[in-house]
């Protein structure tokens, strides 16, 4: 199936992948202690062997693959090259691509990564990229516009990697338009309203927008909780999930946090839009390209389980 750009919303576009695959995402992170435990020098082209070997291994068993920026940068132009390569295969393979950039700024300074990350002829665009919106909301306004525009999608980082930032999301907002209100939940209300804004613009009535939010992978109800009031059943955009390891507690964790935006009738939020990047969990069953595969479709299922809330979280 195909995940080009052109002409339908990322938020479309991601949402018949996932209720064709499943709401898995290989997260592909090369970093020093994989690449070792493969057998692989730390340098480019040991990325670029990485990379295409799960790449290979996640054909047919899952539709979106996610790469951080920074394991390539690191290395400089070679290493940017292979991102190019890697992009370039899996965009060939008919994956829908997340590039994980974190970039934040000036609404100016991120004026320049629109040409980077969302043009069609840059070899660094995506399907989607990550953004930071700490300069405020509007610093991230124009490049969120852009996107759309492109038929892209940008997911925001909404709430934390670790439970130490919870101190910054759940601080209460002391003046402006979202006074009262934590830092996360004015995030994930001006999110929710872009997505508003643009579905009307296009005639959509009921529709999913293209601004996801990305949530850490400590994040469960309980801390939810104390960073937000805003429902996640009413949010009309995608939520990327993010977690390095995939076992028992990381199940129960997710499990917990979408049984918080259960509605009324008992069904999970966001039908075909919750997507759970895994990554070290997946790549430690390499190099062997059928361990990686079978350990890609196990995790797929259990992913699927969870999200779909029609079974109990996995132990492992």
């Amino acid at each position: 199936m195909t995940t080009t750009a052109a002409g339908i919303p990322f938020g479309e576009r991601l949402r018949s992948v996932v209720a064709h695959y499943g709401p898995l995402c290989v997260g592909i992170h090369p970093d020093e202690e994989i690449l070792a435990a493969w057998g692989y020098e730390v340098s480019p082209d040991s990325l670029e062997r990485f990379s295409m070997r799960m790449l290979q291994a996640s054909l047919g068993k899952v539709g979106i693959v996610e790469f951080p920026s920074a394991f390539f940068e690191r290395f400089g132009s070679p290493g940017i090259a292979v991102m190019e390569r890697i992009l370039y295969a899996a965009k060939k393979g008919g994956f829908v691509t997340i590039l994980d950039t974190s970039r934040g700024g000036s609404a100016s300074s991120l004026a320049s990564f629109i040409d980077v990350y969302l043009e069609d002829s840059s070899p660094l665009a995506a399907d989607a990229v990550t953004i930071l919106p700490y300069f405020g909301f509007d610093s991230i306004r124009p490049f969120l516009r852009a996107a759309v525009e492109r038929d892209r999608g940008v997911f925001i980082a909404s709430i934390g990697v670790s439970p130490s930032a919870v101190h910054l999301h759940s601080a209460v907002r002391q003046s402006g338009v979202h006074a009262g209100e934590t830092v996360a939940e004015g995030i994930i209300r001006e999110a929710a309203r872009f997505n508003d804004t643009t579905l009307m613009e296009k005639g959509v009535e009921e529709g999913i927008g293209s601004i996801g939010l990305s949530i850490g992978t400590a994040v469960d109800a309980q801390m939810y909780e104390e960073v937000s009031h805003f429902p996640l059943t009413s949010y009309n955009g995608p939520i990327l999930s993010s977690s390095y390891e995939w076992d028992g507690d990381r199940a129960k964790s997710l499990a917990s946090l979408l049984g918080h935006g259960k509605d009324d009738t008992g069904h999970t939020a966001h039908d075909g839009t919750v997507v759970v990047s895994v990554s070290h969990s997946l790549s430690t069953a390499g190099p062997d390209l059928k361990a990686l595969h079978d350990t890609i479709e196990s995790t797929q299922n259990e992913v699927r389980s969870v999200v779909s809330g029609s079974e109990s979280p996995v132990e492992h």
